[in-house]
C-alpha cells in the first residue's frame, strides 16, 4: 500500500507503480482528487479502479466525477 500527501505526488506515484486500485479526496494540496482521477483515467498504462471520496454534495460538481476522461498525464 502506498500514500500520498498531495494530488502532485499520487500523480508521481501513480506513473510509477500503475496500480490498480486508488482511493483520492476531492480536495487535496496542488491537484485536486477530480484532476487525479481524470488523468488517471486517460492514462493508458493500465486500467485502474479509483474511489473519489467527497465531502461535496453539489449535484453538479459530483457529476464532474463521473465524467470521461479529457487530460493526460
Amino acid at each position: 500500500m502506498t500514500f500520498a500527501k498531495s494530488g502532485r505526488e499520487a500523480l508521481e506515484l501513480f506513473a510509477q507503480d500503475a496500480p490498480h486500485i486508488v482511493i483520492t479526496d476531492w480536495m487535496m494540496p496542488d491537484v485536486s482528487g477530480l484532476e487525479v482521477c481524470e488523468r488517471i483515467r486517460s492514462s493508458e498504462l493500465s486500467y485502474t479502479y479509483v474511489i473519489l471520496l467527497t465531502s461535496i454534495s453539489d449535484k453538479e460538481m459530483v457529476v464532474k466525477g463521473w465524467r470521461p476522461a479529457q487530460t493526460t498525464i
